[in-house]
């Protein structure tokens, strides 16, 4: 965990209030929704209940590269909104 508490978290180009839990920060970033951020925070080993501003850059590492990558973490198609895509939107 970092030292101090940080106001405004980055995370795939999005600023996120530091000082909402974890699942519902990601919720904030568009495409993902609630049920997909409580699977990336499990994928990640992060505890729901911790506030997204004392998570360390390592673990906000990690929850970008499962957000780019979610074949490779086993994450199902339907949970991904991708409905302008044309295959299989």
């Amino acid at each position: 965990m970092p030292k101090e508490f940080r106001h405004i978290v980055r995370i795939r180009e999005t600023d996120v209030d530091g000082a909402l839990k974890v699942p519902y920060a990601l919720s904030k970033i568009k495409g993902i929704g609630i049920n997909l951020a409580h699977l990336i925070v499990k994928k990640a080993g992060i505890n729901p209940e911790t506030r997204i501003g004392f998570i360390s850059d390592e673990k906000i590492e990690k929850i970008e590269e499962i957000i780019a990558n979610p074949d490779k973490y086993n994450i199902p198609e339907w949970y991904l909104n991708r409905r302008k895509d044309l295959e299989t939107g």
